[in-house]
């Protein structure tokens, strides 16, 4: 009697644990549709066309991201056949252009090896907090030249010099960058970050009425809060996994690092605002719907240049693929 009582417990144990395993293998369906005109989200779920266990999310434009549970290769033939939808696609993957790990497989390996090494020897590192609160503006600046100025060889080339005799940039217009996000207590950055004067700060209230609360230098679209602050990985990870080296920073120093404060560098136009606009994640990856959404957000808040120094998949014209959600936005 004992025995069969145990056979049956091993036997719902088994089959709970192959369960939980097709679940945690199975992937939610990602995509991105277009609408057709006169045709919005609560016509979709009526008519049956998605499950009410969808989730949709508007980006503007007829577009909205859908997430479910079904198939994604049935649900996008499904969409594509369906009269109520103009275009569906993936929500195409975004990354960093570059990579910085070695090509070589076996070089990795050693690297991630003698890193392991040195981690074990090193004291543990402190337990990750919050990022860090967002400064007020300095009220003066100390006058002088960027001592690193003579290292950017980049800035020679292109003349800068005799461009700043013209210009060094208005402090009206505002650059988004759209990237991995911005150190924003980086004191040569912080007297050129936008700021959203409509806001009151951290009163957790959308005083401007723009979607985003406490928005006062942008928006991180990967954490969904206001604090878009550059989480860069160490140089071991960088090399041996992947991710990102702080790249937001260093496009946005190279549009607007403060000139003539004897610190650092000059941006290109070292008296523009930058507008800090988080949507790819320390791993180096992003989503084309949180690309989209940090353009409208760029777009709707006043900025008429935008940051994107980055990829997206879908782009192959040999496969058939486009991301014509990316390219309408």
């Amino acid at each position: 009697m004992r025995q069969s009582k145990t056979k049956h417990l091993l036997a719902a144990m088994l089959i709970t644990g192959f369960a939980t395993m097709a679940n945690a293998q199975k992937k939610t369906t990602d995509l991105l549709i277009k609408l057709a005109p006169g045709v919005n989200t609560a016509t979709v779920l009526s008519g049956g066309l998605l499950t009410r266990s969808s989730v949709i999310e508007p980006l503007g434009d007829q577009w909205v991201r859908v997430q479910s549970s079904e198939r994604r290769s049935d649900l996008l033939e499904t969409l594509k056949n369906d009269p109520g939808v103009e275009y569906a696609q993936p929500n195409y993957p975004i990354r960093l252009l570059e990579d910085y790990r070695p090509a070589d497989p076996l070089r990795r390996v050693a690297m991630a090896r003698y890193a392991a090494k040195l981690q074990a020897k090193a004291r543990p590192a402190p337990p990750k907090t919050d990022n860090p609160a967002i400064p007020d503006a300095p009220a003066s600046l100390k006058p002088g030249l960027d001592p690193d100025l003579n290292k950017q060889w980049g800035m020679l080339d292109i003349g800068a010099a005799e461009a700043w005799k013209v210009t060094l940039g208005s402090p009206d217009m505002i650059v988004a960058v759209l990237d991995t996000g911005v150190d924003y207590t980086h004191e040569d950055l912080l007297p050129n970050l936008w700021r959203n004067t409509k806001e009151i700060p951290n009163n957790g209230i959308d005083d401007d009425g723009n979607g985003y609360v406490d928005d006062m230098i942008g928006w991180d679209f990967v954490s969904n809060d206001n604090k878009p602050y550059d989480l860069a990985v160490d140089q071991f990870q960088l090399l041996t996994g992947g991710g990102n080296p702080g790249h937001g920073t260093h496009c946005a120093g190279n549009v607007a690092a403060k000139g003539g404060n004897s610190l650092g560098i000059a941006g290109v136009a070292p008296d523009v605002k930058i507008m800090s606009l988080r949507f790819i994640s320390d791993k180096g990856g992003g989503t084309t719907a949180y690309a989209i959404k940090s353009i409208r957000y760029a777009v709707d808040n006043g900025a008429k240049i935008m940051s994107n120094s980055w990829g997206s998949e879908g782009e192959d014209p040999a496969a058939g693929a486009e991301n014509k959600a990316l390219r309408d936005a």
